[in-house]
């Protein structure tokens, strides 16, 4: 991902977190009525799309200073 390079560990946790926040939000109050009109707080669909994209790109932050050990079996040819 592109986005990973522009954005430090700590900002993409901080979107994370406003998303995981947005999503518990919206799945408790998606939509309330007032009088003969009704209003929709925001896109479940959008927010959770948007959660998935933030965890992907903190996972890759993470991820991305892992040592990575191989064992090497010589052989004699």
């Amino acid at each position: 991902m592109s986005t990973t390079t522009s954005v430090t560990l700590v900002q993409a946790q901080e979107m994370l977190a406003a998303y995981l926040t947005a999503e518990r939000l919206c799945l408790q109050n998606q939509s309330y009525t007032i009088k003969d009109r009704t209003f929709t707080r925001a896109d479940l669909a959008t927010i959770s799309r948007e959660r998935k994209r933030w965890q992907a790109i903190v996972d890759s932050l993470t991820n991305s200073g892992s040592i990575r050990v191989r064992r090497i079996i010589p052989r004699d040819l």
